[in-house]
């Protein structure tokens, strides 16, 4: 269940989870060194045991700040992101996983495997798919060299960028909103639609509010989705609602550039924040520079 879980709960939990994990692999890189033979079971299967935990929890977390943004779980999100990835890089740029991957790979080239060919071609599939991931990852170079520290500065770097791409989006999709008045603008909407828009007016107007006793009254008015006001937002369903039933031709066509146009410059601020082009452009050059 998402609804029990509250943003202070984050940064706990992913330092105890990246606690565990690290405790886990320094102890499987260990094992692998002083193994002359190594099987798949050795590795792979170990290494979704051990990096299960992290992707779970982290997957909840990014969920609910695409979901449940606010500024709590915004800043809890930031602060552990860094801890994620650097936890991340620790296995693809781990030498002993890597070489334990080459001799498995040797291994299921040249033995006659009893096993069932499919099986046999998806174990090769995955050690090639990983060992590829690793050598694009970095394995190559030297600890503690330059090359690997701007590595390390670049795949931070392109978090943070990331991160930051997706808060835009979300607070230009919070931002905008289009009051409808008029109800031939709606006609022939469907139900609900306009009951979604209904409501979302409603709750607007709830959150301008600043006299708490009006706020209550307005907590506790029901809509009317027939007669309105709409108010017709950015969010993925009211945007589909909108494209697919809207009859207002102007309507469609405000929504439809204020969906393109999000976090851009054309609804940036006037200090540039909230605009992704220079994002997109930072981004271009660091994967250029990888």
């Amino acid at each position: 269940k998402f609804s029990p879980i509250e943003p202070s709960q984050l940064p706990p939990a992913m330092t105890t989870i990246i606690s565990t994990l690290e405790s886990q692999f320094s102890g499987m890189e260990d094992k692998l060194k002083g193994q002359d033979t190594v099987g798949y079971d050795d590795v792979l299967p170990e290494l979704e045991k051990i990096s299960h935990p992290l992707e779970f929890a982290w997957s909840i977390a990014s969920h609910l700040n695409g979901v449940k943004n606010g500024d709590e779980l915004r800043a809890a999100y930031e602060e552990n992101q860094p801890k994620v990835v650097a936890a991340s890089m620790k296995f693809s740029q781990s030498k002993p996983i890597y070489d334990a991957l080459v001799k498995v790979q040797d291994s299921l080239q040249g033995e006659e495997s009893k096993e069932d060919d499919f099986v046999l071609g998806q174990k090769k599939r995955a050690v090639e798919k990983n060992i590829r991931s690793m050598t694009l990852g970095g394995v190559g170079l030297e600890d503690g060299s330059p090359e690997q520290i701007r590595f390390k500065e670049i795949k931070m770097r392109m978090a943070e960028i990331s991160n930051s791409f997706s808060n835009n989006v979300l607070d230009a999709t919070k931002a905008f909103g289009l009051e409808v008045t008029d109800p031939e603008d709606v006609e022939g909407v469907p139900e609900s639609a306009k009951a979604m828009w209904a409501q979302a007016h409603l709750q607007n107007l709830i959150k301008e509010e600043k006299d708490e006793g009006k706020k209550k009254e307005l907590e506790a008015t029901k809509v009317d989705a027939s007669a309105g006001p709409w108010r017709i937002t950015l969010d993925g369903p009211s945007y589909l609602a909108t494209m697919q039933h809207l009859p207002n031709r102007e309507l469609r066509k405000k929504i439809y550039i204020g969906y393109l146009t999000r976090a851009s410059e054309m609804t940036a601020n006037e200090d540039g924040k909230g605009n992704n082009i220079p994002l997109i452009d930072e981004t271009l050059k660091l994967r250029k520079e990888l």
